[in-house]
């Protein structure tokens, strides 16, 4: 078997309240995109359907991935973040987790492995939809989207960057939640010759891309951080907080750096190699953990 069930750490925000479960991460950034927090047999925060879950048997960076692959030729594998209850699997109804800004980009990185199976190599597809809700309908509208399907990759090749552009549907209009579909086929089926094993399609490091120089905060006890990627200096925005605490992390919590700032920081970043990262900050009511990639 070569799935893993996924777990991650949940978090859910509020303006006045927060409940803290596992590692805090802002609602700019994709709740444990890297897939390295969870268990084996247990799910939060992302939701599996049919022949799909975390698994250690291969990861961009760190230890895990999220692996996704049809059960036979017909039955879709699906990952969803957010809680979706099987067997309905209300993917765009009921998933989503909290997010308040509009990203140009959701990225990340993706490979296909084929070494078992006889298909194409060519139908999975990221889905990405930002919804908040409409007190006058009672009801979820889609402020913005983005779909794409990802082509093949050559097994040699290792994982392949991707990104999904977002476009605005509604101008001025904020999300509160974004709903990240990946499936491992675009209908629902997959191209199979002799056997009924379908394409495994890995996926890792999910992040949200912002332009550079974006420098909106999010909430007013929350910091705010900028550029992601970055390549030298990481701003960093702290509101109603004077000081904090920065500590820069690799994937495996390792601290590489801890330093105090104010409430207005540039970081200097240009020693860290290329990769992913979390940074972490601490001080009066903040904690807060973001991950961000230095280019």
């Amino acid at each position: 078997m070569k799935i893993k069930t996924i777990i991650i750490n949940s978090i859910i925000p509020f303006i006045f309240s927060i409940i803290f479960i596992g590692n805090l991460f802002s609602q700019s950034t994709i709740l444990n995109g890297g897939f390295e927090s969870g268990t084996d047999i247990s799910t939060a925060n992302w939701s599996t359907h049919i022949g799909s879950g975390r698994t250690s048997d291969i990861s961009n960076s760190g230890n895990y991935s999220m692996l996704c692959h049809n059960w036979y030729s017909y039955a879709e594998g699906q990952c969803v973040n957010g809680i979706v209850q099987t067997p309905n699997f209300q993917w765009l109804k009921d998933g989503g987790t909290p997010f308040v800004q509009k990203p140009a980009y959701i990225g990340g990185y993706y490979k296909y492995d084929t070494t078992d199976t006889f298909s194409n190599n060519d139908s999975a597809v990221v889905e990405v939809y930002f919804k908040k809700y409409n007190n006058s309908l009672q009801s979820y509208d889609t402020v913005a989207f983005g779909i794409k399907k990802l082509p093949g990759t050559d097994p040699a090749q290792g994982f392949v960057e991707f990104d999904v552009p977002i476009t605005d549907l509604m101008s001025g209009t904020n999300p509160d939640s974004i709903v990240i579909r990946l499936s491992s086929s675009i209908n629902g089926m997959c191209d199979s010759e002799t056997t009924m094993d379908c394409l495994y399609f890995y996926v890792d490091d999910l992040i949200a891309g912002f332009p550079l120089g974006i420098k909106t905060p999010i909430f007013e006890n929350n910091a705010h951080v900028w550029p992601n990627p970055v390549e030298d200096n990481l701003n960093i925005l702290l509101n109603q907080n004077i000081k904090a605490i920065a500590t820069v992390m690799d994937m495996n919590g390792k601290e590489i750096l801890s330093k105090t700032i104010g409430s207005e920081h540039r970081l200097d970043l240009s020693f860290l190699k290329l990769g992913n990262y979390l940074i972490n900050l601490k001080g009066d009511s903040l904690n807060q953990t973001h991950k961000f990639v230095k280019k």
